[in-house]
């Protein structure tokens, strides 16, 4: 079984597609998503819909844990730009992630 890890995507949309196509091209069996999936200045939203898409089993990293724990004023910038860029079926996603 060929098994693709992925984590830190921060997303980084395109650089997601270019990945998940590899893993495509080399016939992966399986690919699981090791978190930090969303936080940062690109693409929050698009990225959550992709892997909702995707449906590849995912754990929350520390930033997805933060986004649902934190409040604003305690966020990072990245964070807080990701909880503004989210609706609700993203913050379903999140907040159904094991830790």
């Amino acid at each position: 079984m060929r098994l693709a890890l992925i984590s830190d995507i921060h997303g980084n949309l395109p650089a997601l597609e270019a990945v998940a196509a590899d893993i495509r091209r080399r016939g992966c069996d399986a690919v699981a998503n090791l978190g930090d999936s969303l936080s940062g200045p690109l693409w929050p939203q698009e990225t959550a819909q992709f892997l909702m898409a995707e449906n590849w089993p995912t754990v929350a990293g520390n930033h997805e844990r933060q986004l649902l724990t934190q409040s604003a004023a305690k966020q990072s910038l990245s964070d807080r730009f990701t909880s503004l860029q989210l609706g609700q079926p993203e913050w379903a996603w999140l907040a159904a992630l094991p830790a």
